[in-house]
């Protein structure tokens, strides 16, 4: 690959990076906190449907680290929680 396409296809990648942040910020933490805490969920939700219907990864899949993610929420909430909730620019 060309210095110019690496460029591109990293310009393109913190484009789309900056966009999903954009999507996930929410205008208080609580807000943000409850908005991820409902894509977990959805996630774990369609991951079992998956799993149902004998869809599984080969390797190692996100069904796995679904309780970490959980459980590094729950530890930001409880450690970091009010302060950020003080200094969360509004909207």
């Amino acid at each position: 690959m060309g210095v110019a396409r690496r460029s591109r296809v990293r310009q393109q990648g913190l484009h789309s990076l900056r966009q999903q942040v954009e999507v996930a910020r929410k205008p208080t933490f609580k807000d943000t906190a409850l908005a991820h805490e409902g894509l977990l969920s959805t996630a774990e939700a369609g991951l079992a449907d998956l799993k149902k219907a004998n869809i599984v990864s080969q390797e190692r899949g996100i069904y796995d680290a679904l309780p970490a993610n959980c459980a590094a929420l729950a530890d930001l909430q409880a450690s970091r929680g009010p302060i950020l909730t003080m200094e969360w620019p509004g909207p």
